[in-house]
């Protein structure tokens, strides 16, 4: 039994290692006011591990890795990606919660909504300001985000994890 769950720890040990080596090396591009947009692999593979384990503890891993990306991205708002990724972990159990009553569609919305709200708050605290600008490049970036998570899901699940 033991061997079993060391196994899982180190395959996502090892996952996360990947992710982390792939997170730095994504690439970036700058818009305004020094506010670069990236892929968030760590956001997408949060979801999945929200979605395929315990909330508490991956409410704590989005804690941890979210405060490694304020060490790493943005040093001037520590704590906000940890506060930000915590809670949409936390919004995002809510699909393991109402699986029976919602349906793959309104899950697929609500992931999208939450993908958007996660970085409406990034940007508008990084950059000081909220306004169309901010909400567009907010909700470009959640549809990257979320189309790189329905990809993944659909290669690694076959479009029956929601």
């Amino acid at each position: 039994m033991f061997l079993l769950s060391s196994k899982k720890i180190l395959l996502y040990f090892l996952l996360i290692v990947f992710i982390i080596i792939f997170q730095a090396y994504s690439p970036k591009v700058m818009l305004y006011n020094g506010v670069n947009v990236s892929l968030d692999i760590f956001l997408v593979f949060l979801t999945f591990l929200v979605l395929l384990n315990n909330t508490a503890y991956i409410i704590f891993v989005a804690f941890l890795f979210g405060l490694f990306q304020d060490f790493l991205i943005h040093s001037e708002t520590m704590g906000l990606f940890s506060f930000i990724k915590s809670l949409s972990m936390y919004y995002l159990d809510k699909i393991k919660q109402n699986n029976n009553l919602w349906s793959r569609h309104f899950k697929i919305i609500y992931i999208l909504f939450i993908y958007s709200v996660h970085f409406i708050i990034y940007y508008s605290v990084i950059a000081y300001d909220i306004n169309l600008f901010i909400l567009l490049i907010s909700f470009s970036h959640a549809v990257i985000s979320f189309i790189l998570f329905v990809i993944i899901e659909k290669i690694l699940f076959n479009s029956k994890l929601l």
